[in-house]
């Protein structure tokens, strides 16, 4: 079984020149002044990228024995649960989620009206369902998300009346009818505590929620551990118009092989730290690491994480932390810190 792993490394656009693809990819490309073909970054979609070729998963429980954390602590430290599997031929779309974005993107700022435009998507077709950023929200965080939508009675919102009628009992809903969505937020908990999903959202046109579309991913309470296929047409949309900088999307790897403690002197790593940066070698008798190969097929003449080397945290030791607080953490010893790579997010 094969485990992926996620690494947020960004690049720049010289780097990214340095990636020849064959000429029978449909990745959108240009013509370098070798004559080769290369990846245009400012005009790839996340529909461009390749699926990847094999089953994998990836559990947050692993990275977290390297860490000194519990899988409980650094999830909390994370925000969300990165964890997740796919299968063969699973869509880019389908895997990565939008915290994995977080800190090298603005997905957070973005809602359904900048993905109309960016795409020339039509939102009229949409309905509820279609939006997964409702799935498992309660009515209150609804509220909080979507602008003004405290402002408006309960009657004029028919999906959310439609919820009060099945869950707090058609007679009740009907005596709140006229109540403010916000006042009846912060007042009566049985209704602002009902799941959007506890209706069937099919049956609800995505406009029937009332600025819904200028609702800020961020917003939505649970958001970062959303598929990026839960957000309609998001796939379409070039990269380069919410990523903070161009980032190298041969970023995704499998563990190939796992080796344990007797192994000694590997040198072909992509593990450190910010301070020492993340190809320090391990120069110590007892190095245990996982060794990568590439996931993602994208015709290039080279595969860049091939046979790269990830140094277990209980094995190596590099310098750490920043101003007075580099040598408050004693452990491994003052100004250290298990080596390790910033993933999915840096944390």
């Amino acid at each position: 079984m094969s485990i992926a792993l996620v690494l947020n490394s960004i690049c720049y656009p010289a780097l990214a020149q340095n990636y020849q693809i064959d000429s029978k990819t449909s990745v959108p490309s240009y013509v370098g002044e070798d004559g080769a073909l290369y990846p245009d970054w400012s005009q790839i979609t996340l529909a461009d990228i390749p699926p990847i070729a094999e089953a994998g998963s990836f559990d947050i429980a692993q990275i977290a024995e390297s860490t000194g954390l519990s899988t409980e602590e650094l999830i909390a430290e994370i925000g969300y649960d990165p964890s997740r599997s796919w299968g063969a031929g699973t869509q880019i779309k389908d895997i990565f989620m939008l915290g994995d974005f977080k800190d090298i993107s603005n997905i957070d700022e973005w809602n359904m009206s900048a993905i109309a435009e960016a795409t020339g998507a039509d939102l009229g077709g949409l309905k509820l369902e279609d939006f997964g950023l409702l799935k498992d929200l309660s009515v209150e965080d609804l509220i909080s998300a979507v602008p003004d939508l405290e402002n408006l009675g309960l009657e004029e919102v028919e999906p959310l009346f439609d919820l009060a009628k099945a869950g707090l009992g058609v007679s009740k809903a009907l005596s709140l009818k006229d109540s403010s969505l916000g006042d009846l937020a912060n007042s009566n908990f049985d209704f602002a505590s009902l799941k959007m999903d506890s209706i069937d959202l099919s049956q609800y046109d995505f406009s029937s929620i009332e600025g819904l579309e200028d609702a800020q991913f961020g917003d939505f309470a649970g958001s970062d551990g959303k598929m990026a296929s839960e957000v309609p047409y998001m796939e379409y949309v070039q990269m380069a118009s919410y990523l903070l900088e161009l980032v190298n999307f041969n970023f995704i790897g499998k563990i190939d092989v796992v080796y344990g403690e007797k192994e000694a002197r590997r040198v072909n790593t992509i593990s450190g730290s910010y301070q020492e940066g993340f190809n320090v070698p391990c120069e110590e008798d007892s190095c245990a690491y996982i060794e990568l190969t590439d996931a993602i097929d994208f015709g290039l003449k080279f595969a860049p994480l091939h046979g790269k080397q990830w140094i277990a945290g209980k094995s190596q030791a590099v310098e750490g932390g920043f101003g007075p607080l580099k040598y408050a953490n004693i452990t491994p010893e003052p100004g250290k810190e298990p080596t390790g790579r910033n993933v999915l997010v840096s944390f």
